[in-house]
């Protein structure tokens, strides 16, 4: 009898711990992976996100600028500001489509949908959306510009407006949530530990370029530092 008993408290002792062992574990490979896919985007796409928004702000400080005279000179140097925005995207798009391709793939998860705390859950997805805004706002200025006096340039500026204007909706809400997630007190985060950071401080600089299409009216705005990139 008094070995049942020693078992069974033994049992009631040891389980917890066993469980919260192997949560903690669940919890910690979703952190690897997750700190994978933020050096696999630090390193290889945000480069390419910062270089055309950067050709862009280029461009518009030529054109901008109230003390150049019109010139051929000018003329060239903004033309060559174009083709490099313009070649910029095109050299992104692709690569963040892969990005978000394998993003979207981590976020269906049977372990991230199941035991990820749901504020950690909420930043991903929201990172997910706004990278996805990032992306179709991409696409739709690049056919924007390929429409260009023709009957459906109208159109495709409401679209690339429309995709613009997601991107910084998505953006307002993944930034608010890192804030919330980074000063929420959860026994959780005792779990697992943030995998080392992989990636150069000027990659996560991301030009913020808001409805950043061929035929912008506001001034660009002040570059923002991406925590999360």
């Amino acid at each position: 009898m008094t070995r049942r008993i020693a078992l069974i408290t033994c049992l009631i002792l040891v389980t917890p711990v066993v469980l919260i062992l192997g949560y903690s574990r669940l919890l910690q490979n979703l952190a690897n992976e997750g700190g994978k896919l933020f050096d696999d985007r630090c390193n290889n796409v945000n480069p390419a996100l910062i270089s055309y928004k950067n050709a862009y702000l280029e461009m518009m400080k030529l054109l901008n600028n109230k003390d150049s005279k019109p010139s051929q000179q000018l003329q060239l140097q903004i033309q060559t500001k174009l083709s490099d925005y313009i070649s910029g995207i095109k050299a992104y798009i692709p690569l963040e489509e892969a990005w978000v391709n394998k993003q979207s793939k981590f976020v269906k998860r049977w372990d991230f949908i199941y035991l990820q705390p749901e504020f950690i859950k909420n930043l991903s997805i929201y990172q997910l959306e706004m990278y996805q805004g990032y992306l179709d706002h991409a696409k739709a200025t690049i056919a924007l510009m390929d429409s260009v006096g023709t009957s459906k340039a109208s159109e495709l500026r409401a679209v690339a407006n429309e995709a613009g204007q997601r991107k910084v909706d998505a953006s307002k809400r993944y930034f608010t949530a890192f804030d919330q997630a980074t000063k929420r007190s959860d026994w959780r985060k005792l779990l697992w530990k943030s995998p080392p950071v992989n990636c150069p401080e000027e990659n996560l600089i991301i030009p913020d370029t808001s409805f950043d299409t061929i035929f912008p009216s506001p001034t660009p705005d002040i570059p923002t530092r991406s925590p999360n990139s």
